[in-house]
Parts: C-alpha cells; structure tokens; sequence
C-alpha cells in the first residue's frame, strides 16, 4: 500500500491489516449511561475488494451491561461519480437531541473529553438503505432511507394528543450534501478524494417522515444547515467559524429535536460543575436545559380540557 494512503487512513483512525481496516475509534469510550465501552469494529479494504465493502462492530458497555452491534455492506454502481448504494443494521445507542449530519465521517479523536458526562439516551434499532454519490461537482451526498425502533433509556413518553408513546417507530427519507465550491479534488481508482481544502464549505440536510410506512408513528420534518470557514495564518495559527441552524416541524419526539451540544453539568454545587471543556460545546448550557418545543394548538387544547375537567 503507497504511504499516501496508509498514512492517510492512520490520521482517520484506522490500522489496515491484511484486507480489513480497524477503527480505533471503536475501542474504548465513557459516558455516564454505558460507564466504560468496549468494541471493536471496522471494515473491508482494496485488498478485499474494490467494488464491495463490509462493515460492522461489537461493543459492550460495563455499566448498562448491554451488547451493542452493527452491520452494513455496500456496493459499487458507478466509478466516475463514485456512487456506492449500501444497507445496514444497528442496534445501538445515541444521546436525545443530537444534531448528526449524514455525509459526516467519524471523526478519529485521542481525547473527548464531553460524552463523559452524557448520561440521557434512547435506544434505537435501525434498518438503513442509502445511496452516496459524488455525481454533481464539488459535492458529496447521501440520499437515504431508514426504519428505526426508538426506546427512550430514561423516564418519558411522547404524548400527541391521542395516544401516549414511550416506544415508538420512525420511518423516514432524507438527503444530506456537502458542498465545497473552492475544494480541489482529485480521481483515484480509491474514489474522488478532497486534495486542497478551501472555505467556506456549506452542509444542508433535508429529513421528512413518511407517514404510516412501515408503522411510523409521527409526522414531522427537519432542515439543517451549516457553513464553515477557516483562515489560516503565515505563523501557522488559524481562526475558525461555525455557524449552524436547523428547522423543525410537526409531531417529533425530545429523542430528536435539537440540545446542541451543552456541556454544563446540572448540579447545584458550582464546583461539582467543574467539567473539561469540548469542541464546539456550550460551556454555559446544562445538559438536557434547553430544547426546542413543538405542541400543536390541537394538543394544547386537549390539555387544557383535561385540566378543566380535574379542577370542576
């Protein structure tokens, strides 16, 4: 393997062995629900194959003393574009209200410091399809389709006027791009790969339910943005900025609004808040303080009625 591309893939967190790349990211972790995690995972190479991939993990949690596991394959359809069209399954957990951009890579850290102190999170078991493709210029994007069994792992149930739901099913299709209009790429027989990053750089996602497909329970949708820019400087510093939004509407639950990344622990005691600090956190946000509400006039009304009737 060339030392570009093995050097390459050390920076990304992987350690390529025979036909099979292991991510480092997947060994160890700690967050206050799973206490120490466990894994191992990874995926398949060139050597493998170069127009097929499997993927997949297994990792373990001491404090929740659960399994956790996902597997996924994908295939080749078009080499110029680089167009790959997947599947895959998991059963796993995510912490409620996080933001999670699917043309995003895993991004490979020594040190996080923040999910130490996260501690709500839902369950989720995934069935996924998708297609990511690199057919319009200067972009990369996932169109994609998943079916997901949602159980809160804390105490709450979603309440849409009619019907209470601590579990629930979610069906929905999204389309997520990132676009790099200054980038410049270069062709490998590997894929197009980003030679000379430039900024700004913009990220756009578009999510929508589908209602009753395969059982889904709510209806709703979800738009995020994004826009990144760096400046690098002759002493070798930079500054950085990062603006990010999203839009939300119709019936969804806590487990996925949005909670951006607070990382204030919520104790009285000020020097029991003493955290370090993470990237791209708000220092000054509880976890779990703010959230965005959705309640429709219909739902409010039928609350107040109840309320009504319990007074008389």
């Amino acid at each position: 393997m060339p030392s570009f591309f093995f050097g390459r893939k050390i920076i990304n967190g992987y350690v390529p062995l025979g036909f099979f790349d292991f991510d480092l990211r997947y060994l160890m972790s700690y967050n206050n629900y799973e206490g120490f995690r466990f894994g191992l995972g990874g995926i398949t190479n060139e050597r493998f194959s170069k127009n097929y991939k499997l993927d997949g993990y297994l990792a373990y949690g001491l404090k929740d003393d659960k399994l956790k596991y996902h597997f996924g394959g994908t295939t080749r359809v078009g080499n110029f574009s680089n167009t790959w069209a997947g599947f895959s399954y998991t059963d796993d957990v995510q912490e409620i209200g996080s933001t999670k951009f699917n043309i995003d890579k895993r991004v490979f850290k020594i040190y996080d410091p923040r999910p130490i102190n996260v501690s709500t999170f839902y369950n989720h078991r995934t069935w996924k399809g998708y297609v990511e493709t690199n057919f319009l210029p200067k972009t990369e994007s996932i169109w994609q389709l998943n079916h997901s069994k949602i159980q809160p792992l804390f105490n709450y149930a979603f309440f849409d006027g009619e019907a209470l739901y601590n579990r629930y099913d979610m069906t929905t299709a999204s389309v997520s791009i990132q676009w790099n209009p200054f980038s410049d790429y270069m062709h490998t027989p590997s894929g197009k790969i980003e030679i000379e990053k430039r900024y700004p750089k913009f990220t756009f996602q578009f999510t929508e339910s589908l209602p009753k497909f395969l059982g889904n329970d709510f209806k709703f949708g979800k738009i995020d943005v994004r826009a990144e820019y760096e400046k690098q400087f002759i002493n070798g510093q930079k500054s950085m900025v990062l603006i990010q939004a999203g839009y939300a509407h119709g019936d969804i639950p806590l487990t996925h609004l949005y909670n951006n990344s607070p990382n204030n622990l919520d104790r009285e005691v000020l020097l029991q808040r003493i955290t370090v600090a993470g990237k791209n956190s708000f220092e000054t946000m509880r976890f779990n303080e703010f959230f965005q509400v959705n309640i429709s006039c219909s739902i409010l009304n039928t609350v107040l009625n109840e309320l009504n009737c319990l007074i008389k």
